[in-house]
C-alpha cells in the first residue's frame, strides 16, 4: 500500500484489540486521530498498540492523541517491528504504557511528542515506564529529538542497539514512581550513542549523576547495566557521546571533553570545537504548526523557559501545551479523557503529510511536471487527429 491516510477521528478499538496497522506500506499517514484505549473493569483491556508500524517506510505520525493501555507488558503507543525512515512527530500520550517502543527499525525520526502518566501496573504500580524505549536488536540511526516525557530505556532483552541520537529532550521522570527511574537507561550493549543538548533530572528526587553498570533509580545517566546473572558492559559508557546536556544534579550545561569518546579505535568523535548547536537535527525552519513558542524549546541555549526548575532551559513543547489547554471528555466519566481538536490546539493547521513524492519530480526546468505532462499527452492527441485526416483524404 502507498500513499494512503487516515485523518481526523475518534476511534476506541474494542477491550483487547490493538489500533491502526500499517503493514506493508510507505508514505501513508495518521493524523489528527484520537485513539482511546479504555481497560474495563477487573480486564486488562489495551491491546498491544495504538499503533503498529511493521513491514514500513517513509510513513508520519503526526498531530494524534493516544489514550489508555492495558498497564503490562506488550501495551505500547506507536509500535516498530520493523520499520524505517519513518516520522512520529507532534503526538500526545495520556495513561500508555510505553508510548514509544521501537522494536527493530533504523533512519526513524521520533520528534516532539509529549507523554504523561506512563500506565505500569506490574510489581506494585512503582516501576517507571520511559517515553521512548528501544527493545528489539537492530535499530540504529534514530533521531529521538524534542520530545518531552519521562525518559528513555534502551534495554538488551532482545538484542543491541547503535548510533541512537537524543537531540534537544526534556526527560524529568515520574514523580509518582520509585524503580527504573533513571532518565536516559542505556542497558549493556547500547553503544555509540549521541546525547546532546538534553535537559534531565527534577529537582528533589534525582541525587546521582551517574552509574555504571548498575543503577540506583535516582541517577540522570545509568550505563551498561545487565540483567541479573550477566555481565555488564563498560563499552556502553566509554561509547556514549555527550555534550551541552544540562541536568538537575549538576545544575549546569556541561561541555566536558571527558565525555567525548575522542580516543576510540572505531568511530570515534572528536571534541567539538563549538558549543553552539543546530535548532533541530532535521528541521529548518520551523514547522509551520509550532505557533509563536520558543524555537528551539529545550536545550542549554534556550533561556527564559516556563518550566521552572531548568534554569530556563526548558519551554514546554506544542504537544504539551495542547495537553494542558485540552478539556476533559465528560463521555469518559472520571478517567481524565481529553478532547482533541488540533485546529484549536496548534496556531496554524498542520501541513499535508511530508512524504516523500516517490521516483516522479515535481518540477522540470522549473515548470510544474502537471502541466508538461498534460501539454505531451495534448501533442499526441494533436498528433493522431492530424494523422487520421491525412490518413482520410488519401483515402480512394
Amino acid at each position: 500500500m502507498r500513499r494512503a491516510g487516515i485523518e481526523n477521528m475518534t476511534i476506541q478499538p474494542p477491550d483487547g484489540a490493538g489500533g491502526i496497522i500499517i503493514t506493508n506500506a510507505m508514505e501513508c499517514w495518521i493524523q489528527g486521530v484520537r485513539s482511546v484505549k479504555v481497560a474495563p473493569p477487573g480486564g486488562p483491556g489495551g491491546g498491544r498498540n495504538h499503533v503498529w508500524l511493521t513491514l514500513t517506510r517513509g510513513n508520519e505520525i503526526r498531530t494524534n492523541y493516544f489514550f489508555g493501555s492495558g498497564g503490562e507488558s506488550q501495551s505500547y503507543g506507536v509500535e516498530w517491528y520493523p520499520g524505517s525512515d519513518n516520522l512520529v512527530e507532534n503526538n500526545i500520550f495520556q495513561h500508555v504504557t510505553s508510548p514509544l517502543l521501537v522494536g527493530t527499525g533504523s533512519g526513524d525520526v521520533i520528534s516532539y511528542n509529549f507523554s504523561i502518566d506512563d500506565l505500569y501496573n506490574l510489581g506494585g504500580g512503582t516501576w517507571m515506564q520511559p517515553t521512548y524505549a528501544s527493545h528489539n536488536g537492530g535499530d540504529a540511526m534514530l533521531l529521538i529529538e524534542g520530545n518531552d516525557g519521562l525518559g528513555m530505556y534502551t534495554d538488551n532483552i532482545h538484542g543491541t542497539h547503535h548510533f541512537l541520537t537524543f537531540f534537544r529532550n526534556h526527560f524529568y521522570g515520574d514523580p509518582a514512581k520509585t524503580a527504573n527511574t533513571a532518565t536516559m537507561h542505556l542497558f549493556r550493549y547500547s553503544r555509540f550513542f549521541n546525547i546532546i543538548g538534553n535537559v534531565l533530572g527534577r529537582t528533589g528526587y534525582y541525587t546521582t549523576y551517574e552509574t555504571n553498570l548498575t543503577t540506583d533509580d535516582v541517577d540522570i545517566y545509568s550505563f551498561g547495566q545487565p540483567y541479573p546473572g550477566l555481565a555488564g558492559d563498560s563499552r556502553t559508557k566509554e561509547t556514549a557521546m555527550r555534550w551541552g546536556n544540562y541536568d538537575t544534579v549538576s545544575t549546569t550545561s556541561r561541555f566536558d571533553s571527558a565525555e567525548v569518546p575522542s580516543g576510540l579505535a572505531n568511530f570515534a568523535n572528536p571534541v567539538p570545537a563549538t558549543q553552539a548547536l543546530p535548532p533541530s537535527l532535521y528541521r529548518s525552519p520551523k514547522p509551520s504548526w509550532w505557533g509563536t513558542g520558543s524555537w528551539p524549546a529545550i536545550g542549554p541555549d534556550v533561556v527564559g523557559g516556563d518550566i521552572p526548575g531548568y534554569a530556563g532551559h526548558a519551554y514546554k513543547i506544542p504537544a504539551r501545551r495542547c495537553y494542558e489547554k485540552s478539556a476533559i471528555d465528560p463521555a469518559y466519566g472520571s478517567i481524565n479523557v481529553r478532547l482533541f481538536d488540533p485546529a484549536a490546539c496548534y496556531e496554524t493547521s498542520a501541513p499535508p503529510p511530508d512524504v516523500p513524492r516517490g521516483w516522479w519530480p515535481e518540477t522540470l526546468f522549473g515548470i510544474d511536471t502537471r502541466i508538461l505532462l498534460l501539454a505531451v499527452v495534448a501533442g499526441i492527441i494533436v498528433i493522431l487527429v492530424v494523422a487520421r485526416r491525412r490518413s482520410l483524404r488519401r483515402s480512394p
